[in-house]
């Protein structure tokens, strides 16, 4: 590998350090594969241990138990990190389990133990070409997220001068655009399970015509149905068995078309004597405590029908562009759905578009001509 990689060699496809001190064989396994960034990691680490052999007095054990014994444990990237995590428990478990996940692939392995006030910006912008360079654009800013945080939290308590991450910029995504079912997908789908899966028909009948999120959708309790004013309020969601608020993190009642009353109504036989919960697994009874079930049922159900996979979450967006394409006004829609109307504009403006072609044009047409019929006189000179 050369002089610059001395005491550094690959093992079984991973990278580890090896050296002789007081004619005595070291070996230590990093456990990393040999990437531009891992490999000038170990060099880091290996050039340190030079230094520390060469002043005397170097103690291999313990230089791995303390891991820098030079370090402030305060002021390592690892120890802002956990204290990131902290800072953010507030925010969904799942989201705090996600940049856990995240650092600990990610960043911690190459700068867990580096002093924060040390890394540079080259430095992360190298390990984050290496690391995150084959993501997506979109896993990629996940990833992000939790890096610029751990930076943020250290400029915010002094520990740093400048902020290394913050020029580390966020990849531009092209959003994922709605994709809904034609009505016919729909009644296809509905039609399948009330003959195959009948104990999921209520659940997909009530998908498909209220609107709920999935998380949402698992997240009803009976105490949220109000039969006689035809309303359910959302007040939760269930994400990876957890209980949260809702995404947008407010309360909002929801409107019940007959259809999606009448799927509620067939299911207070099937659950409401027994469960708190609106919808449990037909084959167990038990809760659904994430959206894994109910998405198994709804692959099973394309594929034998062979219509083009889409996400359960797809059935919200049926029921935003059939309310669309029936003139619903957009604002009651968006409050059914829990959007800002500019949300709703943003994420729908095609079937909204679409839904208008025509009918707006003779309107500017009959405006027009009103004008044209009020000056003919003066538009039917000679040309």
């Amino acid at each position: 590998m050369g002089d610059k990689l001395r005491n550094i060699e690959v093992h079984a496809g991973k990278i580890r350090l090896v050296f002789r001190i007081a004619g005595r064989l070291h070996r230590k396994a990093l456990g990393l594969p040999p990437t531009k960034a891992n490999l000038a990691y170990a060099e880091r680490l290996a050039s340190d241990i030079r230094e520390r052999i060469r002043r005397g007095g170097f103690d291999w054990e313990a230089y791995w138990t303390s891991a820098d014994p030079a370090a402030d444990p305060t002021d390592t990237f690892l120890a802002v990190a956990k204290q990131y995590l902290d800072s953010v428990e507030y925010r969904a478990p799942s989201t705090v389990e996600g940049y856990r996940k995240i650092l600990n692939r990610y960043f911690l392995p190459w700068l867990g133990n580096r002093p924060i006030g040390e890394i540079t910006y080259g430095q992360l912008a190298a390990l984050v070409s290496d690391n995150l360079g084959n993501l997506s654009l979109k896993t990629r800013n996940n990833a992000l997220t939790p890096l610029r945080g751990v930076f943020d939290l250290a400029y915010a308590d002094g520990l740093i001068e400048t902020n290394p991450a913050a020029r580390i910029r966020f990849a531009k995504v092209q959003r994922e655009a709605p994709d809904p079912f034609t009505a016919e997908e729909r009644d296809l789908i509905l039609a399948w399970f009330k003959t195959h899966a009948p104990g999921w028909l209520n659940y997909f009948t009530f998908a498909f015509f209220s609107g709920l999120r999935s998380s949402e959708l698992i997240g009803l309790q009976w105490s949220d149905v109000d039969f006689r004013s035809r309303l359910v309020r959302v007040q939760r969601a269930r994400v990876r068995h957890r209980m949260k608020i809702t995404k947008t993190g407010q309360i909002r009642d929801v409107e019940l078309c007959a259809l999606a009353l009448d799927a509620l109504q067939r299911q207070r036989a099937v659950t409401q004597l027994h469960s708190e919960w609106v919808f449990l697994q037909p084959a167990t009874g038990q809760q659904i405590l994430d959206d894994r079930p109910p998405r198994r049922a709804f692959e099973r159900c394309l594929r034998a029908l062979g219509i083009r996979h889409r996400k359960p979450y797809a059935a919200r967006h049926t029921y935003a562009t059939t309310c669309l394409q029936a003139g619903v006004k957009p604002a009651w829609i968006a409050a059914q759905l829990g959007h800002s109307t500019e949300m709703l504009f943003r994420h729908y403006a095609r079937w909204i578009v679409d839904d208008d072609k025509g009918r707006e044009l003779a309107k500017l047409e009959a405006a027009l001509g009103g004008e044209l019929s009020g000056n003919s006189g003066e538009l039917s000179g000679n040309r």
